[in-house]
C-alpha cells in the first residue's frame, strides 16, 4: 500500500527544520519524508503488529487474570512504560477491583477503589482515555505517593469493553492504566491510539475464551442429559437416590466432581436425612440432620433475603458459602468438619417438585480446589433439574 504524503506535510517538515537552523529545499525533505516512511515506519509498524499479534495469541484457557497480564505486558513494553494495570467494575458494589498487573505489584495497590471521583471510574463511565500528564497534581488519583516513591509521574487510562455472551450477564468494563516515569509527560495522540488498540484486541481474547467456555458447558449438559436417560430409559418407579447412585459416578470426570451428597426433606418437614453421597464411603449415609440449622432452612424453607453476602450467595436456585468458616449458616461442629476435610466451600442445589424443595444437593470444593466458578454453578444446577426431569419421566 503506498502512504501519500501531502504537500502540508512537507510544509510542516520544512518549517520546523528552519527553527532548529536545518535549510534543505522541498525536494531535500520529500527525499528525507520518504526514508523515514521506508524505514523507520516499516520498523514501528512491525514491531505494533507483532505485539497486537502477541496479544491474539494468548491461551485462551488461561484465567482472565492472567489474560490482562498478559496484555498489560504488552503494553509495558511497546511503550516503554514501567508499570500496567487493569481495574474491573464491579456494579454490585459499584467499585473498581484490581485485576492484575505486569509486573505484579498486586500488593502496593489498593484492592477496590470507589467508581465516583477515581480515574478508572471516570473511564468506565465515559468510556474515554484519560491521560495524566503529573500524578502529583491530578486531583482524582488517590495514591500518589506510593506511585512517585516508585518513581513513577504520569499514566495513561484507556477503557476496556468485555462483551456477555449470556442474557444472564453483563458487559464487562474495565480500564487498562499504563505509568511513565516522566514528569509532566506530553502524551502524543498516537501513544494512546496503540494503548487503545492493545485494550480492544483483549476484547477478542476473553470473546474466544467465553466463546469456548460456553462450547464446553453446552457439551457437558448434553452429556448429563445423555447419561440420565441412558441409566433411566428402561426404569420405573425408581427413586432419586437409586437415581443419584446410577448417574453421578457416569458424569464425575465430565463435570468434575470431587464430592457431593443428596438429602432427602422427610415428611415431617423438620428434618432431612443424608440418602445418597459420592465417593460413598465418605458419607454417613441415614444420617438424619434439623431443618432448624440455619444452613439447612434456608435451603428448604427459602425465606431469604437473597443476594450476595460477605461469606455467602444466597439465591432460591443455590446457596454458596465460600468462606464456610465464618459463615453465619453453618453449625460449629459442620465447620470443624469442613475444616479437617480441606473443603473450602460448598455449593447447595434444591430439588423441587411443585414448588416445594423436597431435595437438595451439596457439593463440595476440597483440597486444591478452592472455589466453584459461575459456569460450575450454572451446570449443577442444571444437573439438579435434569435429574427431577428424570425422575418425573
Amino acid at each position: 500500500m503506498e502512504i501519500k504524503i501531502d504537500r502540508s506535510l512537507l510544509d510542516s517538515v520544512m518549517e520546523k527544520l528552519r527553527a532548529l537552523g536545518c535549510t534543505l529545499s522541498l525536494e531535500e525533505v520529500a527525499v528525507l519524508v520518504d526514508q523515514i516512511k521506508e524505514g523507520v515506519l516499516f520498523h514501528y509498524f512491525n514491531l505494533l503488529i507483532s505485539q497486537v499479534e502477541s496479544i491474539l495469541d494468548i491461551n485462551p484457557s488461561l484465567t482472565e487474570k492472567e489474560i490482562f497480564q498478559g496484555v498489560a505486558r504488552n503494553a509495558v513494553e511497546y511503550l516503554g512504560a514501567e508499570l500496567a494495570t487493569v481495574r474491573v467494575y464491579d456494579p454490585a458494589k459499584e467499585r473498581m477491583i484490581s485485576f492484575g498487573s505486569y509486573p505484579n505489584w498486586e500488593e502496593d495497590r489498593q484492592e477496590a477503589i470507589p467508581l465516583q471521583d477515581s480515574i478508572a471510574g471516570e473511564v468506565v463511565k465515559t468510556r474515554r482515555s484519560y491521560l495524566v500528564p503529573s500524578i502529583a497534581k491530578e486531583e482524582k488519583y488517590d495514591n500518589k505517593e506510593k506511585m512517585i516513591k516508585h518513581g513513577i509521574h504520569s499514566m495513561m487510562a484507556v477503557p476496556i469493553s468485555l462483551p456477555r455472551f449470556s442474557l444472564k450477564y453483563v458487559d464487562t468494563e474495565g480500564v487498562l492504566q499504563i505509568y511513565f516515569k516522566e514528569e509532566n509527560k506530553a502524551f502524543t495522540p498516537l501513544e494512546a491510539k496503540i494503548a487503545e488498540t492493545f485494550s480492544r484486541r483483549v476484547s477478542y481474547v476473553i470473546a474466544r475464551k467465553r466463546i469456548l467456555a460456553l462450547q464446553e458447558l453446552n457439551s457437558t449438559k448434553d452429556k448429563i442429559v445423555e447419561q440420565i436417560f441412558l441409566k433411566l430409559g428402561r426404569r420405573e418407579g425408581i427413586k432419586l437416590k437409586e437415581v443419584f447412585n446410577l448417574v453421578i459416578p457416569e458424569l464425575v470426570d465430565i463435570m468434575r466432581i470431587q464430592r457431593v451428597s443428596l438429602f432427602a426433606v422427610m415428611q415431617d418437614r423438620q428434618h432431612v436425612v443424608l440418602e445418597a453421597g459420592f465417593p460413598e464411603e465418605q458419607h454417613g449415609i441415614g444420617k438424619v440432620f434439623s431443618v432448624k440449622e440455619p444452613y439447612i432452612d434456608a435451603i428448604v424453607n427459602q425465606r431469604g433475603p437473597f443476594g450476595e453476602f460477605e461469606n455467602e450467595k444466597i439465591y432460591p436456585t443455590y446457596i454458596l458459602i465460600h468462606n464456610p468458616q465464618e459463615s453465619r449458616l453453618l453449625p460449629p461442629d459442620l465447620k470443624g468438619f469442613l475444616k479437617s476435610q480441606q473443603i473450602h466451600s460448598v455449593l447447595y442445589i434444591p430439588l423441587v417438585v411443585n414448588d416445594v424443595v423436597n431435595y437438595f444437593l451439596a457439593f463440595d470444593a476440597q483440597s486444591y480446589h478452592r472455589r466453584f466458578t459461575g459456569e460450575q454453578i450454572e451446570v449443577f444446577t442444571f444437573l439438579g433439574m435434569e435429574l427431577m426431569k428424570g425422575l418425573r419421566l
